[in-house]
């Protein structure tokens, strides 16, 4: 079963960029179809788009082999009830689980109980706001820490020399073209942004074609500074060396 989760993972960190289907506006499909035409295997899917419980079944029906995280979740049941009146489209870990994604991306952090359900099927990526809440979610098995870039104290307190670097981070919040090479210098290896940032406006105001040149682009600038940060991070990964990863594989995970 492990097997599955350390190909994601693997997954993931070779892309090293992940894109957003924000609530833009924009048809989903179509910013899926940009990103498997520029050879990207992952996407995150916004639970802030109205259209998720629609979209996510059809994704996943279309690109059977693209990696589907889902971001905006949360997992507190009475919250999501009291909720869902207004924003019908959200949906808890249990659901999103039986709709076939492949992981799970929160402003927040997880439960306990979310944690130890999902960390061998599902990606988890939780947000810390401080230091310990990082390393408490890292030690009950979530995969990344997402930080969003307001937060840069907690980002310079995870990736500084006394943390020894131990999770993995995911950052996102105004990472583009100029933004991305600072913050991967931060010992950074994961960013995300949305399609309407890759675009620098509306998606589908670009050709497929167009928008997948833009995609690369932020591929490849992500990935060459993150090489730079963590040199033979590339050959790790290639050579599936997850034990020689610069930071501590998840806590359930054998060495």
């Amino acid at each position: 079963m492990l097997q599955i989760i350390y190909h994601k993972y693997k997954v993931l960190l070779e892309q090293a960029f992940l894109p957003i289907m924000v609530a833009d506006g924009v048809d989903a499909l179509f910013e899926v179809e940009a990103a498997v035409e520029a050879g990207f295997k992952a996407v995150e899917f916004t639970l802030r788009r109205p259209d998720a419980r629609v979209m996510i079944p059809e994704i996943r029906k279309r690109f059977p082999d693209l990696l589907l995280m889902v971001g905006s979740v949360l997992d507190s049941p009475a919250v999501v009830k009291n909720l869902q009146h207004k924003h019908p489209q959200l949906m808890l870990p249990e659901e999103l689980a039986d709709c076939g994604v492949d992981g799970l991306i929160s402003m927040l952090d997880f439960s306990d109980d979310t944690i130890s359900r999902y960390r061998d099927d599902l990606l988890l990526m939780p947000a810390a706001a401080t230091p310990a809440e990082g390393l408490r979610l890292f030690e009950k098995g979530a995969h990344f820490i997402k930080v969003i870039t307001p937060y840069a104290a907690t980002i310079n307190s995870l990736t500084a020399a006394p943390s020894f670097n131990f999770a993995p981070l995911l950052v996102t919040g105004g990472m583009n073209l100029e933004t991305i090479p600072d913050m991967v210098s931060r010992k950074v290896p994961l960013i995300a942004s949305g399609f309407e940032v890759v675009a620098q406006g509306r998606a589908d105001a670009l050709s497929c074609k167009a928008l997948a040149q833009k995609l690369r682009a932020f591929r490849q600038i992500t990935c060459d500074s993150r090489e730079k940060a963590f040199p033979g991070l590339t050959a790790i990964l290639a050579e599936n060396r997850l034990s020689d990863l610069p930071w501590a594989l998840p806590v359930n995970w054998e060495i």
